[in-house]
């Protein structure tokens, strides 16, 4: 039955965060896991994926985007795309 299950720190690895920022989402309600006495927090490896299936690319602070005289959008800094085909 722990098989199924996977620490702070191993779900920290697999996720590319650090156990710090597990443990945020953790006590923030965002990933869900399971009190486990002195030990600590276990995770469901099932809650792994469905967390790993959640855009986090739109959390945290807004993408720029540079907008020319005309209101149009000239280009996006993060990575998207803009009309046009600029980056």
């Amino acid at each position: 039955m722990l098989e199924n299950y996977v620490t702070p720190s191993e779900a920290a690895e697999v996720l590319g965060l650090t156990t710090e920022r597990v443990l945020q989402f953790i006590r923030q309600g965002r990933l869900d896991a399971e009190l486990k006495g002195r030990s600590g927090y276990l995770i469901h490896r099932g809650e792994l994926e469905r967390f790993r299936g959640i855009d986090r690319k739109r959390s945290g602070r807004p993408r720029k985007v540079l907008v020319g005289p005309q209101g149009d959008m000239l280009a996006s800094v993060g990575g998207e795309t803009a009309p046009g085909g600029e980056t």
